[in-house]
């Protein structure tokens, strides 16, 4: 097989298993949040937003996947490495943020997500972990009162 078709047909197998791993993971997330409860339209209850997240983040790599089924795809020099860090920065976002707080986790993401961009510069990493750092804090400790450590070690 020439090495244009194998590009080709490993992208093909991403677009459709990638977003079928989405359309999952929001199915499930809709189908745990029913039982947090819905509440009523008057008093939402706790179960209303990710009911909703995982319905949108379901439908979203729905149309992702119809999507890739239209397009032809330039596959030279196409790379899994931000296929497989990406999702390595969030696994290792969600084990380091109980450990270490709110900010290390946030940080430690972003350098993470930041080497599958093989152009990225530090700087702008380092800039990009303090604005997401402070833009979480004010909105998730300060804002929605999430009880989560600001940082611990």
């Amino acid at each position: 097989m020439d090495e244009a078709k194998k590009n080709t047909s490993e992208w093909y197998a991403w677009s459709v298993a990638v977003p079928l791993i989405f359309i999952g993971m929001g199915l499930y997330v809709a189908l745990v949040a029913l039982d947090f409860g819905l509440g009523k339209l008057a008093r939402p209850g706790p179960g209303v937003y990710p009911l909703a997240l995982g319905i949108m983040l379901a439908l979203l790599a729905l149309a992702c996947l119809i999507a890739s089924r239209r397009e032809q795809p330039d596959v030279r020099g196409m790379s899994l490495r931000p296929a497989l860090l990406v999702p390595a920065a969030l696994v290792v976002f969600g084990l380091c943020l109980e450990r270490f707080g709110l900010i290390p986790a946030t940080v430690i993401f972003t350098f993470v997500a930041g080497l599958a961009d093989r152009e990225a510069r530090s700087m702008t990493v380092l800039i990009t972990a303090a604005f997401l750092s402070l833009t979480g804090v004010l909105v998730f400790i300060y804002g929605l009162g999430v009880p989560v450590h600001i940082a611990e070690f």
